[in-house]
């Protein structure tokens, strides 16, 4: 069996881990931290709105790319201090797709609730109706623009990258960012193994990658691929 090439050291999963829960647990709290005060004693429409996050918005996607950017950092020392540069201009990026995938929905529930402190029924049923039409329309709209956003961060080591994808990160996209959700992968995944790691790697590389990047993940990670396609294109 060949050794995995985008292994991270042992030291490197032990620091990923610990630092995937507490982003985790924040995540899952800012979308109710500033609107839980309307909702208090609306239990039913609160756990509505929970229900069509997580089903319908990119919300559990945004939890993956939290915790697979708490990962990056450790996976080498390039990787760490290349987030001096990074907190430039990724708060503005991620903060642009949370407000794209997780905002518009809050945002369009405040406009038809209104600023009263009761909600009247007739406001609380077209609250419940207009919330999982916005999280789709969000979602639409986040992975129209998340192509663009990933191009911010093509230029990062594309070694550290996919090793970003191990430990937490693997097991937070495949129990929940995967399930019930669309995902962009490059034309060679059918002929990997297509396992979740190959589907979540292969992800990454063909979304968060320029050409010459991913086909040096390709080359490294599937060597038999990388040497057939060259024979193709050498035809």
């Amino acid at each position: 069996m060949n050794p995995d090439p985008f292994a991270s050291s042992t030291f490197s999963l032990v620091l990923s881990w610990i630092s995937a829960f507490p982003v985790l647990i924040a995540a899952a709290a800012i979308p109710f931290t500033t609107f839980g005060k309307e909702l208090r004693g609306y239990r039913a429409l609160f756990v509505w709105f929970g229900v069509c996050l997580l089903a319908l918005s990119p919300l559990r996607y945004l939890f993956f790319l939290l915790v697979a950017g708490s990962s990056y950092i450790f996976q080498s020392w390039g990787a760490f201090f290349s987030v001096f540069i990074l907190g430039f201009y990724i708060p503005i990026v991620f903060g642009l797709l949370y407000s794209l995938g997780v905002g518009v929905p809050f945002l369009a529930v405040s406009v038809v609730i209104g600023k009263r402190e009761d909600i009247s029924f007739d406001r609380g049923i077209l609250a419940a109706v207009v919330f999982p039409i916005t999280c789709i329309i969000s979602s639409c709209l986040f992975y129209l623009v998340l192509p663009a956003a990933a191009w911010t961060i093509r230029w990062l080591n594309p070694n550290d990258v996919i090793k970003a994808t191990n430990g937490p990160s693997a097991m937070v996209y495949r129990y929940v960012a995967v399930p019930c959700s669309t995902t962009m992968v490059p034309g060679i995944f059918p002929s990997t193994p297509q396992s979740p790691e190959d589907l979540l790697r292969c992800h990454v590389a063909t979304t968060y990658m320029g050409k010459q990047e991913f086909w040096y993940f390709v080359k490294k990670q599937y060597p038999e691929i990388y040497a057939r396609k060259l024979r193709e294109t050498s035809r």
